[in-house]
């Protein structure tokens, strides 16, 4: 765990390159604590120059020996060059009281991301962000069959599921069935705040994306495998020569034979982004062939193609992350809007230009996460009744 003292310093430097004004006590307390860490000074330097914060560092990344190697190469040049008023600390730190204090710096500024680069926004300004067209699904993850019964996949209902089901934490798995002629519908709904992995009774694996509703045949017959998504889901389909892969969803239709690709239908801007192999992606008539690294995007009128700026952005929600990649405020308050099943009232126009990259762990609380946009953007949010209202 960090040390008290190295996040107040971190605090108090964020503050800094806020434009924020200390008062003299946190004047001397900064000093204090840059005399006590000494190497925070040369990353201090190093933020005051840039024009801009640029996209978060990864910590868990973090190469101890190569930063522990910058460190003893910035400190020996500043040995001869103290800052004003900063007495130089008398024992000689530690390879990891250095490596920490700067780590702790490093933490702060990735821990979520900021990039105020001057671009136009991608769409016109926002006014006010709205939540998915379809309203967030409540309570567990539920299995509905044939539009009839409803399981919970978690507690005593995942227990009692139908023959040729089972539930493993959070893995959905089709099994071997002795009832072959048994083939029922079966809608799979996964509400905000949840995800779930899924293994089709052809061996296809799904992973399931919060506020999400997948509908298939709980066995797959005849000369094609055929399923219905609402939401995002990410696909490792299983190779089938004979018998394609086919996603409905709203805006268009997916074909696949074997591959892995990500299908994002949360809004009227649908998004298939292809990580292995080849798919056909159709819309209104016209089909577009896409390879690994490129995406389709359709409104369900118009539909092309493109490659993928940044795979991170795409797979990040797999591993309980938010992920951003140059995306207005508006753009990040709508994924958010999504995972925690809140409404957001955009008020605040100042920074409708500015772009945001990086990400943030989506285990946090909504009051967490809002804290941090505030800090990182200023902005000012107000939780109120399942909203956030957001502020000038």
């Amino acid at each position: 765990m960090i040390a008290k003292d190295k996040i107040e310093l971190a605090e108090l430097i964020a503050r800094l390159m806020r434009g924020e004004t200390l008062s003299t006590a946190e004047e001397d307390q900064l000093k204090t604590l840059m005399e006590l860490y000494p190497s925070s000074k040369s990353y201090f330097d190093e933020l005051l120059a840039r024009e801009t914060i640029h996209t978060a560092f990864d910590y868990r990344k973090l190469d101890m020996d190569h930063e522990w190697s910058k460190v003893l190469a910035k400190q020996s040049m500043q040995e001869t060059e103290l800052q004003e008023n900063i007495v130089p600390f008398k024992r000689k730190p530690s390879k990891w009281q250095y490596v920490a204090a700067a780590a702790s710096i490093v933490m702060l500024f990735s821990f979520f991301w900021m990039i105020t680069q001057e671009k136009k926004p991608l769409n016109q300004e926002i006014s006010k962000v709205e939540t998915a067209h379809n309203p967030p699904l409540s309570g567990a993850v539920t299995l509905q069959v044939d539009g009839g019964d409803s399981y919970a996949l978690s507690g005593h209902d995942a227990s009692n599921l139908p023959e040729g089901m089972a539930v493993m934490g959070k893995e959905l798995k089709y099994q071997q069935s002795n009832n072959a002629a048994y083939n029922p519908t079966h809608q799979l709904n996964v509400p905000y705040q949840n995800t779930i992995n899924l293994i089709l009774s052809d061996g296809t694996r799904v992973s399931v994306n919060a506020n999400t509703q997948l509908t298939y045949q709980s066995k797959f017959t005849g000369n094609e495998r055929r399923i219905k998504l609402k939401g995002q889901a990410y696909f490792d389909v299983a190779k089938d020569a004979k018998r394609p892969f086919i996603i409905e969803t709203e805006q268009m239709e997916i074909q696949a034979i074997g591959t892995q690709f990500d299908v994002n239908v949360y809004s009227n801007n649908a998004q298939v982004n292809l990580l292995e192999g080849e798919v056909k992606v159709s819309s209104q008539g016209k089909e577009l062939a896409i390879k690994a690294g490129e995406k389709v995007i359709s409104d369900g009128v118009k539909m092309g193609k493109a490659k993928i700026e940044n795979i991170e952005a795409v797979t990040a929600w797999r591993e309980g992350r938010f992920f951003f990649a140059n995306q207005s405020i508006g753009q990040v308050l709508n994924e958010i809007s999504r995972w925690y099943g809140i409404t957001i009232d955009f008020k605040a126009t100042r920074y409708n230009h500015k772009r945001y990259t990086g990400g943030v762990d989506k285990a946090l609380s909504l009051e967490e996460v809002c804290k941090v946009l505030g800090d990182l953007t200023n902005y000012r949010y107000k939780i109120e009744g399942g909203k956030i209202i957001v502020l000038d």
